[in-house]
């Protein structure tokens, strides 16, 4: 076994092996300093200096190395926002500095108009049902527009599914503009406060005033997860359903809302690092909790069991509507071919 072991040590790059110990040198100090978890940031910094020592016996590099620290730091924290990464590129110095105001709003929506500004799809089904597709959340300036047509062409749906199945979050202020439309107008209402571990450091993101489409209000709800809805797709599902407004169909969500910084540690490797915490109204955080759905469905049976809950509740509260008949017709089941 030692035999094996020594080409593995011989064939090590000394300058790549002494960049990943100061690359997991300097993660631990960001770590200690500024990780939102200050009880357990101790924890991981010292197993990652650790880990940092090792490498001299146990020289790794690269993606694996990358790939095992990401792992690790999950692990100790149980937080899925951490992430270690390497780029076999040389990264500038100011890869992760703030760009200018206009040329951030233009790379952002370049990036985000491949799928319409998150508004992925926006139809109206059979029996008056109507199904919105969130791919991401993004911010309001590039939303807001394909939002409002959305929400126009389904405004006279008896209701409403939210699909969220696919969507890992993105910008928070996007959420909340997409959660006003299930809200009143007044009074407005804190939805999430975002803090750090700076007392004097805390964003609070409120529901929006007036709006471009009609909300969609009084009518039933029901928003679809699965195991990718994370972060801010988590802060929409968690407010509709602690308010009453939305039903919950599909699998319990991962439970993050913890923000991060991207960190470049070193010319290859960088880090990311959850610097902020989410707390929804009453004090919860959703970090490691997730949501539990009201009604469980595998993830590819999640809308057909949500149009399946909204004819039968349509049908429930109005049997005599004159639309009773569709919606009995389709709750019916398909018949099996011979």
């Amino acid at each position: 076994m030692l035999a094996a072991m020594v080409p593995a040590i011989a064939s090590a790059n000394p300058a790549e092996t002494k960049e990943a110990v100061a690359a997991l040198r300097i993660a631990a100090d960001r770590i200690e300093t500024d990780y939102i978890d200050a009880a357990r940031a101790p924890v991981v910094a010292a197993r990652l200096r650790a880990e940092a020592a090792a490498l001299r016996r146990r020289p790794k590099q690269g993606e694996a190395l990358a790939s095992e620290v990401t792992t690790l730091l999950r692990a100790l924290s149980a937080d899925p926002h951490f992430g270690f990464r390497y780029s076999p590129e040389a990264m500038p110095e100011t890869i992760f500095a703030p760009r200018p105001p206009e040329a951030a709003a233009a790379a952002a929506q370049r990036t985000a108009r491949v799928n319409n500004f998150g508004v992925l799809k926006a139809e109206r089904l059979p029996g008056n049902i109507g199904l919105i597709d969130f791919d991401q959340f993004t911010a309001p300036a590039l939303m807001r527009r394909p939002l409002a047509a959305a929400m126009e062409l389904l405004r006279h749906c008896d209701a409403l599914i939210v699909d969220l199945r696919y969507n890992e979050g993105g910008d928070a202020e996007g959420s909340a503009l997409a959660l006003s439309y299930f809200l009143p107008e007044t009074p407005t209402r804190i939805l999430v406060r975002f803090e750090t571990r700076n007392a004097g450091e805390m964003l609070e993101v409120r529901t929006a005033g007036p709006l471009e489409a009609p909300r969609f209000l009084d009518r039933p709800v029901y928003i679809l997860t699965g195991p990718a809805t994370f972060s801010a797709a988590e802060f929409f599902t968690a407010t509709l359903q602690q308010a009453g407004r939305a039903t919950v169909v599909g699998v319990k969500t991962r439970g993050g809302a913890h923000p991060v910084r991207r960190i470049r540690l070193t010319p290859h490797y960088g880090m990311m690092l959850p610097t902020t915490r989410g707390v929804v109204p009453g004090g919860k955080g959703l970090q490691g909790a997730g949501i539990a759905p009201d009604l469980p469905a595998e993830p590819q049976l999640a809308l057909a069991e949500a149009r399946r809950a909204a004819l039968t509740s349509l049908l429930a509260a109005a049997p005599d509507d004159m639309m009773a008949e569709r919606w009995k017709e389709l709750l019916q089941p398909a018949p099996v071919a011979p």
